[in-house]
């Protein structure tokens, strides 16, 4: 059927309307936009979202913190550390002071070391028998008269006195001082940085989240949603067995919650929670 010239005019488009739609920008500023879009500015936030915050079914189900008796392990590994350091310090001593080519290797250094405290006249001391037993006992007095003609003889309630051995400074006693000291102060920063790191670790758990917030002066707050978490393991050391104490590692993603005190209890509920919660996102995902 063929058309008319008339018709074949009318599908035309009309030439008198202005084409204004090229001229507009296709995109335009936020600050151009009326609503609460461009009322709203920065760290700010609308009426719906408080809404949202407070009409959510997120309860919070347990929180924890690490028990202290996690100090007791390491209090134990320090003190048998000290232990070994002292005792290594002793022995190197007594090697020293009783091998003379140890202490030449030492002098070669610039390190003094003397040998084991011993007297100038170790036969003079107080209650010590002279050489020689009853013999020289019985020795003739003339020998004494003659003496006491150019000297008088001392005192004999007087102790006989001792002189000491002189000699340079033992710069080796010092040096293992200084060591015993410098690892003592060396653990003992290390335990009260453990202490420090419990007593500001949080274990909290609501009914969607696992959070984990430790670090005093750098905080470190780490969520992890329950219907994510794989199997968790329940290890109990010796140390803290004895006391009721247990540690819950769970394989995936890697979280360790250290110092639990009823980790049984804790496994069930962050596994049972997260049953909830996965059947709640399939919802939402399939409606």
């Amino acid at each position: 059927m063929a058309q008319s010239p008339d018709d074949s005019n009318q599908l035309q488009p009309s030439h008198s309307i202005p084409r204004t739609l090229q001229t507009k920008p296709v995109t335009i500023p936020v600050q151009a936009a009326s609503g609460v879009i461009s009322d709203i500015g920065d760290n700010a936030v609308t009426g719906r979202a408080e809404y949202i915050r407070q009409n959510t079914d997120e309860e919070m189900i347990w929180q924890e913190t690490p028990s202290l008796v996690l100090l007791l392990p390491r209090f134990v590994k320090y003190a048998i550390l000290m232990a070994i350091v002292i005792i290594a310090c002793s022995m190197g001593r007594n090697y020293v002071g009783h091998n003379p080519w140890a202490r030449a290797g030492l002098e070669s250094i610039g390190i003094h070391s003397s040998a084991v405290s011993r007297t100038s006249e170790p036969g003079r001391r107080t209650g010590h028998k002279p050489r020689g037993g009853r013999r020289a006992l019985d020795q003739p007095s003339d020998a004494a008269s003659t003496d006491s003609t150019s000297a008088a003889a001392p005192d004999a309630d007087q102790p006989p006195s001792e002189t000491p051995y002189s000699g340079r400074s033992n710069d080796l006693d010092h040096i293992l001082i200084l060591v015993q000291v410098g690892f003592a102060g060396l653990l003992t920063l290390l335990f009260l940085a453990y202490l420090l790191k419990l007593m500001t670790t949080k274990y909290r758990a609501s009914s969607q989240r696992l959070i984990v917030e430790e670090g005093s002066l750098h905080s470190v707050n780490r969520p992890y949603e329950l219907h994510q978490l794989g199997d968790a393991v329940i290890v109990k050391p010796l140390l803290l067995r004895m006391f009721g104490i247990s540690n819950l590692e769970i394989t995936k993603p890697s979280v360790v919650l250290y110092g639990l005190r009823n980790a049984d209890y804790v496994r069930d509920i962050l596994r049972q929670g997260g049953q909830l919660e996965a059947q709640r996102v399939d919802k939402i995902r399939f409606r």
